[in-house]
């Protein structure tokens, strides 16, 4: 995921990635997405800590999907913020 995706904080309000095989880890300008409501990124290679960035994505995000990959460490503390996850 390369971290121009930033480039769509304005417009980008899902992120449907899953079964694509990805690789790398996820940028911490993905913290910027604010309007995001659902991200899949589920069943790829994505590998690495999660960012902390995820967190500022607590506002809007109501679906995340993040299973199957090959992340390592542990879950930051930002991610209890997610309170409106179903």
């Amino acid at each position: 995921i390369p971290s121009e995706i930033a480039m769509l904080k304005t417009t980008l309000e899902g992120l449907l990635l899953s079964s694509n095989e990805l690789r790398g880890t996820i940028p911490t300008e993905i913290g910027l997405l604010t309007l995001l409501t659902t991200m899949d990124l589920s069943n790829n290679k994505l590998n690495g800590t999660l960012p902390t960035e995820v967190g500022l994505l607590a506002p809007s995000l109501f679906h995340c999907h993040l299973d199957r990959n090959q992340f390592s460490g542990t879950l930051p503390r930002q991610m209890g913020q997610l309170r409106k996850l179903h």
